[in-house]
């Protein structure tokens, strides 16, 4: 019985202690595909966005991030091209919290292309070792007049390696 009682308390610290580590370390990367910006009203068609980025952890808990995006509006498609970093922090048994900025190119359809900077702010849950789910609240600031403020809630996934 004392074997049974070791075996499965072994077992257990294992795999907290596998669950404690997260692949954000030196040397790691990461992709990730989110969605926001949702609004599917009927009869004014659908709005959405769509992002894919990844990125190379310089060091433990910060990463040298690059992305594209593709927005449609109901006037207007804007394609986004970003660089920036991610930091991770306050890491927990099963994720992390993280913030990263970055500075993004907006190509908007028949429009003059503008530079704004987008700052986030999310959670990664780690669902197994290396792929997590990502709730993220966005703020992008441009810094053309010609273009409002937006505050904006996303949901990813990522994978790391």
């Amino acid at each position: 019985m004392k074997k049974v009682i070791f075996v499965m308390l072994a077992a257990f610290l294992f795999t907290a202690n596998t669950m404690a580590q997260h692949p954000i370390n030196k040397g790691d990367f990461f992709v990730n595909a989110s969605l926001s910006n949702f609004d599917l009203s009927f009869g004014d068609g659908t709005s959405f966005k769509m992002a894919s980025y990844g990125g190379y952890f310089l060091i433990d808990k910060l990463a040298l991030i690059g992305g594209i995006g593709l927005d449609t509006r109901k006037d207007y498609t804007s394609f986004d091209f970003s660089a920036g970093v991610r930091y991770y922090f306050l890491e927990q048994t099963k994720g992390s919290f993280f913030t990263s900025g970055t500075l993004d190119l907006t190509k908007v359809t028949d429009i003059d292309a503008t530079v704004g900077m987008k700052f986030n702010l999310g959670y990664a849950f780690f669902i197994v070792p290396n792929v997590s789910l990502e709730p993220l609240i966005n703020l992008w600031i441009p810094f053309s007049s010609d273009y409002d403020v937006t505050f904006s809630i996303a949901g990813g996934i990522s994978v790391y390696f």
